[in-house]
């Protein structure tokens, strides 16, 4: 099953514990002075290998790396990124914790027992899987920054302090670098991830770009809806993580439904896919959102502004509070019985009965 993000604090609980918890003191980092792994990833075809990257950093500031699963008669691409929650100061990093692998970090031997790399996208022997003949890369989070940050920060709780590597976005170039030389025909990428993965893929679609500019750059963001946080949290995100947006994009920032409508206009020929819960509880907590119905009209908003205006970017919305669809990939139907699987299987096609799902 796709990773989904930990349980934030109640806020009552939170309040209690910021008295003892504390931000961040930080700088920006680059990938420009670390020493690059060259050539093409090897590896035997159509299994899983792990790839170690010295040149990445978990939020423990120790390397992680990437799984592959390759297929040389394919020249489509899925590049999944993996999701489990995200944190920017002492409360949440250190003390209530809200993300994954940030301490532990993530290595070959957690990717060895990972179950979703043999399971729902990833399982080549679905026929009506419309990703089995692709090459697979899977790539772990372990940095609390929807895979986007570029900094580090250190921060307290309860009178300890600790570095924490927001290296989400340097890992991706650090992989790119070597993804690049390892499908060098690719004619279709198809750049997806459930929760903080779905955020990433989003976040870091422009990086795709650059690195693949003949390819075809498409995205399925399954429970990564871009609605704006409430109570000044995107400030904080940004203060931690230090997000880069697409050149040109001056108010991704600021305000999160604009990058998405930002894609899509300067991407108009991709297709961009979102997956979501109107009511997704987790994602309500995560940005703060009142409960008072006020995650679901921002939803709305979303798919309003930032959707349906454009030709391409399509969505596939169910009614509840549930988070992540990808777990149930081949076994779940929306509005008419449609099967989500189907659904993914029009846009991954580009058939042109892809349409909005609710």
């Amino acid at each position: 099953m796709p990773r989904v993000f930990a349980a934030v604090l109640s806020c009552s609980f939170a309040a209690a514990l910021l008295a003892s918890c504390s931000g961040h003191s930080g700088s920006g980092d680059s990938d420009s002075a670390i020493v690059v792994p060259t050539g093409p990833v090897t590896a035997p075809a159509r299994t899983w290998t792990w790839v170690d990257f010295p040149d990445s950093a978990c939020g423990n500031g120790q390397p992680t790396g990437l799984g592959v699963n390759l297929n040389e008669q394919s020249t489509d691409v899925f590049v999944y990124l993996q999701g489990g929650g995200a944190c920017w100061d002492g409360l949440t990093c250190l003390a209530a914790k809200t993300t994954v692998n940030l301490e532990s970090g993530y290595t070959e031997a957690q990717f060895a027992s990972e179950p979703l790399k043999d399971t729902g996208p990833f399982e080549r022997t679905d026929a009506a899987n419309p990703f089995r003949e692709a090459s697979f890369v899977i790539i772990p989070y372990c940095t609390g920054d929807l895979h986007a940050g570029t900094r580090s920060g250190s921060y307290e709780a309860f009178g300890q302090s600790r570095v924490v590597h927001h290296h989400g976005a340097i890992n991706v170039q650090a992989y790119l670098r070597r993804l690049v030389p390892t499908f060098p025909g690719t004619r279709k990428i198809l750049l997806g991830g459930s929760s903080a993965g779905g955020y990433g893929a989003q976040l870091n679609y422009h990086r795709f770009v650059d690195a693949f500019p003949e390819a075809e750059i498409h995205v399925l963001a399954d429970s990564s809806q871009l609605v704006q946080p409430w109570g000044g949290l995107l400030g904080k995100m940004q203060a931690a993580w230090a997000i880069e947006p697409p050149p040109g994009c001056t108010t991704c920032l600021n305000d999160m439904p604009s990058w998405a409508a930002f894609l899509a206009t300067s991407w108009p020929t991709r297709r961009f896919a979102l997956l979501a819960f109107d009511e997704d509880q987790t994602l309500s907590l995560y940005f703060g959102s009142p409960l008072d119905g006020s995650f679901k009209a921002a939803t709305d908003a979303l798919l309003a502004t930032s959707y349906d205006p454009h030709a391409k970017s399509r969505y596939f919305v169910l009614p509840g509070s549930s988070h992540t669809m990808l777990g149930r990939f081949a076994t779940l139907t929306g509005p008419g019985g449609l099967p989500l699987q189907t659904w993914v299987g029009q846009w991954v096609s580009g058939d042109p009965r892809w349409a909005n799902a609710r």
